[in-house]
């Protein structure tokens, strides 16, 4: 799932919770129950963690926190988020734990097995890969769906 889902879903938790611990937490843990929806980059994931596209991983990482932080930054400024430092919290945890296997990825070591495990297991819950293209549907419908509840 793009970062930017994953920062939207934690800073709609932040913002409803209003405490930026709480939301932090709560952000990392939304991060396991999006990633469980099938949504389309996991063949893409595997052939940039296996080849040698690590450095454009990274790079892309980047871009799409970027864009993911300056989104929010936008919603924000247009009133859809009332607690910010909550809402960023509840961002930035449910971003970590992608941030966490690109350093796992990147590195030579492997670095956190037991939540490795975990994170994969999320992601092959329902045991379905969609296409890139059908994916990138269902993720451009998460990150609608959860900015509507926003609309007051």
């Amino acid at each position: 799932m793009f970062l930017t889902v994953h920062a939207s879903v934690g800073a709609v938790f932040g913002d409803a919770l209003g405490d930026s611990r709480i939301a932090f937490g709560a952000g990392f843990a939304s991060h396991f129950l999006v990633d469980a929806i099938p949504h389309g980059d996991e063949r893409i994931g595997r052939q940039f963690v296996t080849g040698n596209h690590k450095m454009l991983l990274a790079l892309l990482l980047f871009i799409d926190v970027t864009v993911a932080f300056l989104l929010l930054t936008l919603f924000w400024m247009y009133g859809f988020i009332q607690n910010p430092v909550a809402a960023y919290s509840g961002a930035l945890g449910a971003v970590l734990p992608d941030i966490l296997s690109g350093l796992t990825a990147v590195s030579k070591e492997r670095l956190w097995p037991a939540f490795t495990r975990f994170h994969n297991a999320a992601h092959q819950f329902f045991k379905q890969e969609f296409t890139p293209l059908s994916g990138y549907v269902i993720q451009t419908a998460t990150f609608a769906a959860v900015w509507l509840t926003r609309i007051h």
